[in-house]
Formats: C-alpha cells, sequence, structure tokens
C-alpha cells in the first residue's frame, strides 16, 4: 500500500520575463523561496516564459537573475494558479 497525503493542494505559477523594451529574456534564471527558505529554480525559455509546477498554496519570494538586467524581488501569497507573474527588467 502507498499511503499519499492529499491535504496539501498544489498549483501552477507562470509568467514571462521581460527587458525595459518588453521583450522575452531567454536563459534567465527565476527563484522561487518559501517561507521556509526552501529554494526551487527554473530558467526562462528562448521567449522568455517561465513555469513553476507543483506548488504548494503559501507566500514566496521571486526573484530573477539575468547578468546584464536588474529585476525587482517580489513577494507574492499563492492560493491559486497563476499564469502571469511577469517580471520587466528596470531600464
Amino acid at each position: 500500500f502507498i499511503i499519499t497525503n492529499f491535504s496539501a493542494a498544489s498549483v501552477t505559477v507562470a509568467g514571462r520575463v521581460l527587458n525595459s523594451n518588453g521583450r522575452g529574456v531567454p536563459s534567465a534564471v527565476v527563484r522561487m523561496i518559501s517561507q521556509n527558505g526552501a529554494l526551487r529554480t527554473t530558467v526562462t525559455n528562448p521567449f522568455g516564459y517561465y513555469r513553476f509546477n507543483d506548488v504548494e498554496i503559501g507566500s514566496y519570494i521571486f526573484n530573477v537573475r539575468k547578468k546584464g538586467l536588474n529585476f525587482q524581488d517580489r513577494t507574492a501569497n499563492i492560493i491559486e494558479d497563476v499564469s502571469d507573474l511577469n517580471f520587466v527588467a528596470s531600464p
């Protein structure tokens, strides 16, 4: 028998990383840090889109790293699927 705990809901968090001209930023590292310090990372596709699957509901800090560009960290309380958690580089 396999016992699985289904009490923790999981959702998807996705969005796009853009430069100051509104173009997608490829190969940017998007980091998601939970309240307990757990870190998950993903990398944007060639058009700047990213996705985290199986995210537990809760509060997270998101930040983006890409050489030559600066992005502001964001805190988000994730309670349902999010498809538009976008980041735009500072000019």
